[in-house]
């Protein structure tokens, strides 16, 4: 019986399973990357989703004659739009006072700030924070001071020469284990000023990851 013929010491047969065994790792590859595909895709889709969305202005000075007496608040929503819970949620917000044509400090560290530990957010469920203009402490209290604003402010606030602006950070994770963050900035004018406010770089403070 004549020996089989082999091409690079492998034979027909040989080759053969060697070749199908190399296309099965292919499509298992293909398959695999597919899987984990589709899985974050359905993540993303089942993840939570926080969100900051502007409130009503609470309160703010009507007057020169109210303005050493009125502190400015400013109300933010908070909403989870997506279909699973987001955990361990943490917020921050801090309330600038800004000369137009300048961009907010979006500096939190050694800042008072308005913010909150609300550990679990069901979805489609939400909730506010009243974020203060505030300055320091009073003795030994650990609740912020209000920083009222001064007559020239004010007026440059009612003329447009100035604006407030809300500024806040968000981090939570969803029930997958994923971290998440969100950016949030938002101005805002005395009541009944119409007025064009140069905050381009609050705008683009707006952001949030894409995990």
């Amino acid at each position: 019986m004549a020996a089989e013929k082999k091409f690079w010491y492998m034979s027909v047969f040989e080759w053969t399973m060697a070749t199908l065994t190399l296309a099965g790792v292919v499509i298992a590859v293909f398959t695999g990357l597919i899987f984990r595909k589709q899985l974050q895709e359905m993540r993303t889709d089942e993840r939570a989703w926080v969100i900051f969305s502007q409130g009503p202005l609470i309160s703010f000075p009507q007057d020169v004659g109210s303005v050493a007496t009125t502190p400015v608040i400013q109300r933010v929503n908070v909403s989870n739009t997506g279909k699973t819970p987001a955990r361990s949620v943490y917020n921050e917000w801090v309330m600038e006072y800004v000369i137009n044509g300048d961009s907010p400090d979006f500096v939190y560290k050694n800042r008072m700030r308005t913010f909150e530990s609300a550990g679990m957010l069901p979805p489609n469920e939400s909730h506010h924070a009243d974020v203060k203009f505030e300055t320091g402490t009073s003795g030994n209290s650990r609740d912020a001071v209000f920083r009222y604003l001064t007559v020239g402010e004010y007026r440059d606030l009612v003329s447009g020469r100035a604006y407030m602006v809300v500024y806040g950070h968000s981090n939570y994770m969803d029930i997958f284990g994923t971290q998440h963050w969100l950016n949030y900035c938002n101005f805002f004018l005395p009541p009944n000023v119409v007025a064009a406010a140069s905050a381009r770089a609050c705008t683009d403070y707006n952001d949030t990851d894409h995990n």
